[in-house]
């Protein structure tokens, strides 16, 4: 009887163990890690392509023959160097004319101020050499001006761009001859969602990364849209690059990460939330089973962010690896 009983006793553990040993291979493996409260460093990441600060577009004021080009597309000018010179015959004769109307009329008042003085003259006779005087100053003055604009000048040091003419060729009054760029400031546009746009101020640092020449610059936000584009609904900012040795260059692709302070709260991995419709949720161990739990992002860069939701406290268990395919309710067993 005794020996029966063993038996039995024997074969129910070999049943339970057996079961126990089923449960657990149904129930999916998966690795967690603890919820602990953490300050965040935060930033927002956005891609732009660089452009200069400063593009200037030189166009012509007055019609001629280009009689000079001293610069071709990439080479580098300082402020007042000559780019390039039109030969404007009809300002050049106007001005000559202006010049000698200018002397005689100038010689004439010159006499009539001294007569009249001397009270050798009316009052009428000075006042009319005088008005012609003034009147052939100003034409001299115009004529001057419209010669001064045959000589194209650079206004600041850059870089010649889109300098497409030849020696002798026709140009008119409002032809676009080149643009001039300054390389020593480029910026970026970048469109900020709304629920961002509040952590961002002029002045903030942010890390630009190009990697088409493997490297990074400190930069800064520069601009903040105050209103949404009614396209996209994101916020445009402006963020300014220092580029005193001229590395960057027009149109290389970069991305920027700008500053927002920091947070302080519960920390998770990026990886570990999952899309669940139009919620965020992260999936946490209870009692061996997933549950699903809805969160809010408070803060975020591209690796962390900083979490909050119902329930969620320091020292629970949180998925970390096998919750992009679990659903809540499903048996889990934790592994290493």
């Amino acid at each position: 009887m005794k020996k029966i009983c063993y038996l039995l006793l024997v074969l129910v553990f070999l049943v339970s163990c057996g079961k126990k040993e089923v449960a657990e291979e149904l129930a999916t493996p998966v690795k967690v890690a603890e919820l602990k409260s953490e300050t965040l460093p935060l930033s927002f990441s956005g891609n732009a392509e660089i452009k200069p600060v400063d593009e200037i577009p030189y166009t012509a004021s007055v019609g001629g023959t280009l009689k000079a080009i001293n610069f071709k597309n990439g080479d580098y000018v300082q402020q007042g160097q000559l780019i390039l010179a039109i030969d404007d015959q009809q300002s050049r004769s106007s001005q000559q004319a202006a010049s000698s109307s200018y002397d005689i009329s100038r010689i004439e008042y010159d006499k009539m101020r001294m007569l009249y003085e001397k009270r050798l003259i009316t009052e009428t006779e000075y006042f009319e050499a005088k008005s012609k005087y003034d009147s052939s100053r100003a034409n001299l003055s115009a004529t001057s001006d419209s010669v001064r604009r045959t000589l194209i000048r650079a206004n600041l040091s850059g870089v010649v761009s889109n300098l497409n003419l030849k020696q002798y060729q026709e140009v008119r009054a409002g032809d676009v001859l080149f643009t001039l760029v300054r390389e020593d400031n480029m910026e970026l546009e970048i469109g900020v969602p709304a629920n961002v746009i509040s952590n961002i101020h002029i002045g903030n640092k942010a890390v630009i990364k190009v990697d088409e020449i493997g490297k990074e610059f400190e930069a800064f936000v520069s601009e903040i849209s105050p209103a949404a584009d009614p396209g996209t609904r994101q916020f445009i900012i402006k963020v300014q690059i220092p580029n005193p040795n001229r590395e960057l260059k027009k149109g290389m692709y970069a991305v920027a990460n700008v500053d927002l302070g920091v947070s302080q709260g519960l920390l998770v991995p990026q990886t570990s939330i999952v899309i669940k419709g139009i919620n965020k949720v992260i999936f946490i161990n209870d009692n061996g089973m997933a549950k699903q739990v809805k969160v809010n992002i408070i803060g975020e860069n591209a690796q962390n962010a900083i979490v909050e939701g119902e329930g969620l406290t320091t020292g629970i268990q949180y998925l970390i690896e096998g919750q992009t395919t679990i659903e809540s309710g499903e048996k889990i067993r934790v592994v290493q």
